[in-house]
């Protein structure tokens, strides 16, 4: 079953409201607790759902979700080569986030973008995708990014 960009966006942000949850694979959950929004599984980052100036973030992570392609990439890079899937976000749109950040070659990203993009990916792939482990690494600085953290299915 495919699912319109809008709900998708609104399963992160809020939930699911109907009998199932959404799952991003296709198949249906059940709902119960695991299945909360984004916003309320990471307070501390809901700001990056609706601030002006961390939106243009999120709407990249949701159109990274809404691409199959791309996603299958991530995911592939994930569990082949445990590159953590923040990190193929950020090097698949270095060009949009160097855009929006609007600095030169050397640029990075603030400290609270870094870590919602890294709760965006953990939230995509525990409570969506249902990996169970996770193993944080030092990775090459991309845009100031020191420790990115790709997920297992144990």
């Amino acid at each position: 079953m495919k699912y319109t960009r809008e709900e998708i966006i609104n399963f992160i942000k809020n939930g699911n409201q109907n009998q199932g949850a959404l799952s991003l694979t296709g198949k249906y959950i059940p709902p119960n607790e695991r299945f909360k929004s984004f916003k309320s599984t990471y307070r501390l980052f809901a700001k990056f759902t609706y601030d002006r100036r961390y939106t243009k973030y999120f709407e990249k992570c949701i159109e990274a979700v809404w691409d199959d392609v791309l996603l299958g990439h991530i995911i592939f890079c994930n569990d082949v080569h445990n590159i953590p899937p923040a990190l193929s976000f950020v090097k698949y749109y270095e060009k949009e986030i160097r855009a929006i950040i609007g600095k030169g070659e050397n640029s990075k990203i603030e400290d609270y973008i870094k870590k919602s993009i890294g709760a965006f990916w953990s939230f995509v792939f525990k409570r969506i995708l249902e990996y169970t482990a996770q193993q944080s690494i030092c990775v090459n600085r991309c845009f100031g990014i020191k420790k990115a953290t790709y997920y297992k299915k144990e």
